[in-house]
């Protein structure tokens, strides 16, 4: 459950699409994740090798961090999770507060209201593995979809 709240962090606007997802607007969705792997695929091998990938998320927690103090609270939490939703070309209000409370409940893994900068890596350095499928240090747009449409199966069989 951790794993599949934790994509709409920072994997899910990277993958935005998987199109083997039987879903309206899957073109669109294919489109948007092409475009965001494009991003963060630096230098345009086609591949996301993990100095790339810990640039992005570098990136994303410096800009989260409103205040600069090294460590997200949970509204600047919450602003990075509604910016990575829209992003995805989805409504910042998907999934409402109650959800969002629970992706910053998986982050602020000590509980002390904050998500320190070593907690945020631990996660996302999990996500990378998660898409890493051949361990071998880096992840291909097909890896990428694959771990995508694992995901968004395994989100469909928990809502059966």
């Amino acid at each position: 459950m951790k794993k599949i709240i934790m994509t709409a962090l920072f994997i899910t606007p990277l993958l935005a699409a998987a199109p083997a997802l039987a879903e309206p607007g899957q073109a669109e969705m294919l489109k948007r994740g092409e475009e965001k792997f494009a991003e963060v695929d630096i230098n345009g091998d086609g591949i996301i090798n993990r100095s790339e990938f810990e640039g992005q998320r570098d990136q994303h927690f410096a800009e989260s961090d409103a205040n600069g103090d090294g460590q997200l609270s949970y509204d600047e939490a919450i602003q990075m999770f509604k910016k990575r939703m829209e992003g995805m070309g989805k409504s910042a209000a998907r999934g409402g507060n109650q959800f969002q409370g629970k992706m910053f409940s998986h982050l602020d893994v000590d509980g002390d209201g904050f998500v320190t900068r070593e907690e945020f890596d631990v996660i996302t350095n999990r996500q990378f593995k998660n898409m890493d499928s051949d361990l071998d240090g880096q992840v291909t747009f097909i890896e990428a979809q694959a771990a995508a449409r694992e995901r968004h199966q395994k989100r469909s069989r928990g809502r059966k």
